[in-house]
């Protein structure tokens, strides 16, 4: 189309430059060192900052627009109040965002009258108590040490993690344990694997028996294919 066409609009990229352009000749191009007509510094503030309608603007406007220094003046107040407001906006959704993740990390609150509901058949997670048996005494080459020497082996009523130094000459690997009580019943079970640290074989099992009854009980220790070694234990 004509660029001299009377009836061509301008799209939106030639209207910004236009009006960039008209800017840089107003900032630039009416040069006023006197100020003579200027108007005060609060009357282009209060314009700029959109407190003055502008059927009450009288001749500002058309001073503003053929003086280079209110001109200046005036968009640096109208710049200013477009950053401020930005940053009002801003802050408006920080604020928005902190408030959303406050309401969202909060625990649900039952309603009164309501109990909150809790999974059947799930257990409240508790820490085990960290023992140790230290069953070096009873190894086979101290088969003919006095009775005494071997140390007593008790467990609580309560879940364990349970730290074991196997007899001397173990080797590394899986084993099985079992707590069998006298007369027999069915075991308590379990099943760990034994490492070398510190030149002491390790086994690290962990036991409930919380639901065990208090008694005596036999420890039962085996690394298959071989067969069970007992050792006498207290349940308390």
């Amino acid at each position: 189309m004509d660029m001299t066409d009377p009836k061509r609009h301008f799209s939106q990229r030639e209207e910004k430059r236009f009006l960039k352009l008209a800017a840089e000749v107003a900032r630039t191009e009416y040069p006023n060192p006197e100020r003579a007509g200027c108007p005060a510094p609060e009357i282009l503030k209060a314009l700029a900052l959109r407190q003055i309608p502008l059927d009450q603007t009288g001749d500002v406007i058309d001073h503003i627009g053929t003086c280079s220094p209110c001109f200046t003046q005036y968009w640096d107040y109208r710049r200013g109040h477009k950053r401020q407001k930005t940053i009002q906006l801003l802050l408006v959704c920080l604020g928005i965002a902190v408030l959303t993740g406050i309401v969202l990390s909060r625990p649900w609150q039952p309603r009164s009258g309501q109990e909150p509901q809790v999974a059947k058949g799930t257990p409240k997670q508790q820490g085990n108590r960290q023992l140790v048996f230290d069953l070096r005494a009873w190894s086979s080459t101290r088969s003919d040490a006095p009775r005494e020497e071997r140390p007593e082996l008790r467990l609580p009523r309560a879940p364990v993690q349970l730290s074991i130094y196997l007899p001397i000459g173990s080797e590394d690997g899986g084993y099985d344990l079992q707590l069998q009580q006298s007369p027999p019943r069915l075991p308590l079970e379990a099943r760990g694997e034994a490492r070398l640290r510190n030149n002491i074989e390790l086994l690290e099992v962990t036991l409930d028996t919380s639901k065990l009854s208090p008694g005596h009980y036999l420890l039962r220790l085996r690394r298959p294919p071989a067969g069970w070694s007992e050792y006498p234990i207290q349940i308390e």
